[in-house]
C-alpha cells in the first residue's frame, strides 16, 4: 500500500507521479508513501495559509488514530502495523512532520512535531478498534489544551451518516473527491473528529471502558460503545491509498482465463474502486458487458436481476459478461426466505466470466464460497480461495482449497 492523495477540508492534494520519478525526498524509515504535490508543500510550510489548520487536523488524525507498535534501534524509529493501510497512513503523517514517537509508560501517545521542534503528549482514554463489521476505528484522547477529542477514520458509507448536520456542502465536495480517487483505483477513508463534553464522557466512561476489556460478547458491546460515542462528527478530510498488488494480479488473471477458471473478487473496496482495479488488472475490459446490481430494495433487486438475465440471453456468447454486486445487495440476496432472489443471482453469475462483490464483510465472503459450493456441487466444481489478510480467513477455510498470502501487502 502507498499513501497517494488526500483531502483537507474541501481541498484535494496529490499529483500522479511514479515513486521512481518523484522528486520528493523521504525521511529515513518512511515507507508506504508516494505523495507529491508542490502546491501542498508550499501551503504546509506557511502557517498563515487559509487551509493550514485543516491540514494539521488531518495530519494529527493520521498520527494519532492508529494502533502502531514502535520499535527503536540505534536511534531509528520503525513502525509495525496490523495492516499495510495503517502503516501507510501513519507514515504519511510522519512525512508531513507529525511523527508518532511512542506510547509512554502510561500508554499515552507521544507525537514529535518537526515543524515546531516540539514533543506533544496526548493522554489516551480509549481505543475503539477497527473491525470489518464496524469499518471504522476511533481513538479518544485528551489534548494538551484540555479538550477530550474523539478522532475517527472509516469507510465513507459508514462515516457519512455519522457526520454532524450542517456540513452538506463540504460533504458533497468530499464525495466528489472520493469518487475521483475511487475511479483511479485508490482505496479511500473518511477522517473525522469531535470534541466530547467532559461531563458526558465522565458520566459514560464506565460504559465505554468495560466493553473494551470484556471477554463475553465483546464485539457486540464494542459496537454499542461506537453507537454511543461515534456520532455528530466534524468532517476534516479523507485519504486515498494505492494497493500495489493490483499490478502483479494482471498476469494471474490472464492465465486463469486461459485455464477456464471463473473468478470471483470479494473485496471491501467501494464499487468504483473495485471496477477501476478490475480494469487495471485486466480482469475487466471495454468489450465486456458489465452488469452492476445497485437496487436497494428486494423488489427492485429482483427486477434488475431479471433484466440482466434477459439481456445476457440476447448477448449469448458474442462477448463476455461481468457482474458487480455490493455488500448491501448481497445481504438481501442471501437473506433467509429470499430463495427466489438467490436463484436468479446464481443464474446470472453462473453465466458471468467475472463476478466482483464490493463492500463485503468477512462473513459475506465465506457465505459466497458456501453458496458456490452448494449450487455447483452437481458439476464437480472445485473452489479455491486466496486471501492476504485476517478478514479473509473465513473465506479461505470455507473453500475446497484455501491459500493465505504473506507479504508486504498483507
Amino acid at each position: 500500500m502507498e499513501f497517494k492523495k488526500f483531502t483537507a477540508g474541501s481541498q484535494a492534494y496529490g499529483q500522479d507521479q511514479s515513486l521512481e520519478d518523484s522528486p520528493v525526498e523521504y525521511a529515513e524509515n518512511v515507507t508506504n508513501v508516494n505523495f507529491y504535490d508542490p502546491n501542498f508543500d508550499s501551503e504546509w510550510a506557511d502557517p498563515s495559509s487559509s487551509n493550514y489548520n485543516t491540514y494539521e487536523e488531518s495530519s494529527l488524525n493520521l498520527a494519532i488514530c492508529q494502533t502502531i507498535i514502535v520499535e527503536e534501534k540505534d536511534g531509528n524509529v520503525t513502525y509495525n502495523a496490523s495492516s499495510p493501510d495503517e502503516l501507510a497512513l501513519t507514515n504519511a503523517a510522519r512525512h508531513f512532520g507529525l511523527v508518532f514517537k511512542e506510547r509512554d509508560e502510561n500508554g499515552n501517545i507521544v507525537i514529535y512535531d518537526e515543524n515546531s521542534d516540539s514533543t506533544i503528549v496526548y493522554e489516551l482514554f480509549n481505543i475503539i478498534e477497527f473491525s470489518s463489521a464496524r469499518k471504522r476505528m476511533s481513538v479518544i484522547v485528551k489534548t494538551p489544551e484540555g479538550d477530550i477529542v474523539c478522532m475517527t477514520k472509516g469507510a465513507d458509507s459508514i462515516m457519512i451518516p455519522r457526520l454532524n448536520p450542517g456540513q452538506n456542502e463540504l460533504i458533497k465536495e468530499t464525495l466528489v473527491h472520493l469518487e475521483n480517487f475511487a475511479n483511479e483505483g485508490l482505496r479511500t477513508l473518511i477522517l473525522a473528529e469531535k470534541v466530547v463534553d467532559p461531563a458526558y464522557y465522565r458520566d459514560g466512561a464506565v460504559n465505554t471502558k468495560k466493553p473494551l476489556i470484556s471477554t463475553v460478547d465483546r464485539d457486540a458491546k464494542v459496537e454499542q460503545v461506537g453507537e454511543l460515542i461515534e456520532t455528530d462528527f466534524e468532517l476534516i478530510g479523507s485519504t486515498a491509498i494505492e494497493d500495489k498488488l493490483k499490478k502483479m494480479s494482471a498476469r494471474l488473471f490472464r492465465s486463469s482465463n486461459k485455464l477456464n477458471v471463473k473468478l470471483w473478487v470479494l473485496t471491501g473496496d467501494k464499487i468504483e474502486t473495485a471496477i477501476n482495479i478490475g480494469f487495471s488488472c485486466k480482469l475487466l475490459d471495454s468489450e465486456m458487458e458489465i452488469f452492476i446490481l445497485s437496487e436497494t430494495t428486494t423488489k427492485g433487486l429482483f427486477r434488475q436481476l431479471c433484466e440482466c438475465i434477459a439481456k445476457q440471453k440476447q448477448i449469448g456468447f458474442s462477448r463476455d459478461v461481468a457482474t458487480v454486486v455490493g455488500g448491501e445487495q448481497l445481504s438481501k440476496i442471501t437473506a433467509q426466505g429470499k430463495e427466489k432472489l438467490l436463484e436468479e443471482f446464481i443464474r446470472l453469475t453462473s453465466q458471468s466470466s467475472v463476478v466482483i462483490a464490493c463492500r463485503v464483510s468477512p462473513k459475506q465472503k465465506a457465505e459466497v464460497v458456501n453458496i458456490i459450493r452448494k449450487h455447483e456441487e452437481k458439476n464437480n466444481i472445485t473452489t479455491l480461495a486466496i486471501g492476504d489478510g485476517a478478514n479473509d480467513v473465513n473465506m479461505i477455510t470455507a473453500a475446497h482449497i484455501g491459500v493465505g498470502i504473506r507479504g508486504l501487502e498483507g
